[in-house]
């Protein structure tokens, strides 16, 4: 039988829970929203043309893509950035408790990470957050992968459409063309 001291502790435990992800959302700007899996699958299939050896995946969130790089590339290793505290414990344990030992979690704003030193990076951002994006990576040489919203001023090497749920996403293809992101000009709308 559950104690009223121990229901106290549950409700406030819940409590914290949805406020930190309610207020980190906010400060982000996004809910840590986990990859479908037919999207999860084509970004792996997209991936593996370019075989890379260290792979960041900048806002992790619950983990989903982070693992699913660690399971396709187990000699590569995957850098996890996430801000969200629930989250980030979350995808820690899960990666402790399923034994992924080339991920490394980091609680960081992946925007303190130099990009060259990745091979491949992947997002699942937003607006605001992919137009800093653009501008960090500008003189990037890798390969971006991008879930649903682009890089402005970028011209994507190609993309693809995932249908799941009734709904086409879109994924962005980026690499290197003529020494850089293929960078147009910055617009801001």
């Amino acid at each position: 039988m559950i104690t009223n001291a121990m229901t106290v502790i549950l409700l406030a435990t819940i409590t914290f829970i949805l406020v930190s992800i309610v207020l980190r959302s906010f400060t982000n700007g996004i809910t840590p929203t986990p990859t479908s899996l037919k999207v999860k699958q084509e970004v792996i299939r997209v991936a593996e043309a370019y075989n890379p050896s260290t792979i960041a995946d900048f806002g992790a969130g619950w983990g989903t893509m982070a693992i699913a790089f660690s399971k396709e590339f187990p000699t590569a290793t995957v850098y996890a950035y996430e801000t969200s505290l629930i989250p980030f414990l979350y995808m820690k344990g899960m990666i402790r408790l399923r034994g992924y030992r080339n991920i490394v979690v980091i609680r960081k704003d992946f925007f303190t990470a130099s990009p060259e030193q990745f091979d491949l990076i992947y997002c699942y951002l937003f607006t605001r957050a992919m137009r800093e994006l653009s501008i960090t990576l500008s003189t990037y040489r890798g390969v971006v992968i991008s879930n649903t919203f682009s890089l402005p001023g970028v011209t994507p090497y190609s993309s693809v459409q995932v249908s799941s749920w009734n709904i086409t996403t879109p994924i962005y293809i980026y690499r290197e063309q003529k020494g850089n992101l293929n960078i147009d000009k910055i617009v801001y709308e």
